[in-house]
Parts: structure tokens; C-alpha cells; sequence
């Protein structure tokens, strides 16, 4: 990821934190809203992993322009999403959510650019997610 992305998300994911768990609980709504299928493979109290998922997808943030070096712990939390029943088509809808989540709360500064560099963020973490978790199915 080149550096001015890295930049505009790292000030985003700053301007996102003093709520970061309350935007992984409206995502998670969301999901339990339209696509409740997807919701049921979550536990049912998810409020303790609010916070949890906030930091991981913060530590993610700080390393982008680093990004080889997640993919590994990455692909053992994909390993760890398979065999909770998620799947490779999950993985847009949840992307969709939080993009959508995040575009709601952060209002008029949520840009058609900033979107765009959370999409290939979060893309390249589902990749690496999804190829981790092929590769511990394969392994097996």
C-alpha cells in the first residue's frame, strides 16, 4: 500500500477509535439484520470481540505498507473463520458492512478515495484470510 493511502487511513482509523467497538457492534446488527444467516455463525454475545476486532483491524491499519508480514497471523484467524462455517463468499458482506458502518459514522468525510483504500485493505486482509484458511484445510 503506497504511503498517502497508509496516511488516510491511519488518520481515519484515529478518527474512528473512541468508538471503534461500537462500530464493530453496529456492524455486527447489521449483519444479524440483513443477513441473519451469516450472524449465526458468531457467537451469540459478540461484545467482548468488539473490542478485540476493533484493535486487530487498528494493528492491520498500522502495518499496511508492511502487509507480508500479517499475512500468516491472518490466514490462522481465516483458518479459525472456516471452521466456524465461514465461507469465501462471506467475506464481501462483512467488507460491505463495516465499509457501510464506517461511511455512516464518519458522514461527510468519508470520500469516494478513503472508501477506496478501505476496500483494498480490507480485500487484501479477506485474501490472506481465505488463503490461510485453504491452506490449513489443505494441510490437514
Amino acid at each position: 500500500m503506497d504511503r498517502i493511502r497508509a496516511y488516510a487511513l491511519r488518520t481515519s482509523i484515529a478518527f474512528f477509535k473512541p468508538c471503534g467497538p461500537a462500530l464493530m457492534a453496529r456492524a455486527v446488527r447489521t449483519l444479524g439484520d440483513e443477513f441473519p444467516d451469516l450472524r449465526a455463525l458468531l457467537p451469540d454475545d459478540t461484545s467482548r470481540l468488539h473490542v478485540r476486532w476493533f484493535a486487530t483491524l487498528e494493528q492491520i491499519v498500522e502495518r499496511c505498507e508492511q502487509f507480508h508480514k500479517l499475512e500468516r497471523v491472518l490466514g490462522d484467524a481465516g483458518a479459525s473463520a472456516a471452521a466456524a462455517g465461514f465461507t469465501p463468499a462471506h467475506y464481501p458482506i462483512v467488507r460491505d458492512t463495516l465499509l457501510a458502518a464506517m461511511h455512516d459514522l464518519a458522514g461527510e468525510d468519508w470520500t469516494p478515495e478513503l472508501e477506496k483504500s478501505w476496500r483494498l485493505l480490507l480485500d487484501a486482509t479477506s485474501g490472506a484470510m481465505i488463503a490461510g484458511a485453504f491452506r490449513h484445510r489443505h494441510a490437514a
